[in-house]
């Protein structure tokens, strides 16, 4: 009956994310222009909520209640989580216990609409072939995070094919090396099997976020950006695994 469904599903998750993408882009510039960033993050939200109720998918956070203290009023932490699907960035967009933006590839924000959304949502685009505009996004990512502004990034840089989590880039660790903010792991469990990689099918199911403790960078910027990949690929493998 499941794999009955599996074409239903598919219809319905890919209508909910154009209908949503299309509905929420109008509402982004008006919910900017009346209440700012607040409005904006609002606005992600019921995006991504629009798209994983029209998958099917239910979403259950995990947060230990430790983390609480990193995540006051105008203190910004970075999350860096596993890489699968499509799925996991609204499934960090509604989970996440504050509201973020995302450092990601450039290529997403060329599609139309939902890279206009990432934008206006405070996104900060990352050219990774050419390192000068690299260098350039990580500085604006910088002054997003000591405006108080919280990022979530795929370390691993782009999807996995397989579901194992690929070698951790070290552009995330240099951020938070220079930036001083701490690092929050994140295990995302079950969006692999909704729609893994070169997949265009969509099944419906559960997924757990789990968020792990914050590691606070200390120390040179050389020694951390040396231990801190390692600390939190291990991290990431047991809460997404």
């Amino acid at each position: 009956m499941s794999r009955l469904l599996i074409p239903l599903t598919t219809a319905s998750a890919w209508v909910s994310l154009v209908v949503a993408t299309f509905t929420c882009a109008p509402l982004m510039l008006l919910a900017l222009a009346v209440a700012g960033r607040a409005g904006g993050a609002a606005v992600v939200r019921l995006w991504a909520r629009w798209w994983l109720i029209g998958s099917g998918v239910q979403v259950r956070a995990e947060v230990p209640g430790e983390l609480g203290e990193y995540l006051e009023p105008g203190r910004a932490v970075i999350f860096l989580a596993n890489h699968v699907s499509w799925y996991d960035i609204p499934a960090l967009v509604v989970s996440a216990p504050v509201s973020v933006s995302f450092l990601a590839k450039k290529s997403l924000f060329r599609i139309p609409v939902f890279g206009w959304g990432l934008r206006l949502a405070g996104g900060i685009p990352v050219d990774r072939g050419d390192a000068a505009s690299a260098v350039g996004s990580l500085g604006r990512a910088r002054a997003s995070l000591a405006a108080g502004r919280s990022m979530a990034i795929f370390p691993e840089g782009t999807r996995s094919w397989d579901g194992e989590l690929a070698e951790l880039r070290r552009g995330a660790f240099l951020l938070a090396a220079k930036s001083g903010a701490a690092v929050v792991p994140v295990g995302i469990v079950g969006t692999f099997r909704i729609m893994p990689r070169g997949r265009m099918r969509v099944r419906s199911g559960p997924v757990v976020v789990r968020y792990g403790q914050a590691l606070v960078p200390d120390g040179e910027v050389r020694e951390w950006r040396r231990e801190l990949p390692r600390r939190v690929a291990a991290k990431i493998r047991e809460l997404a695994w």
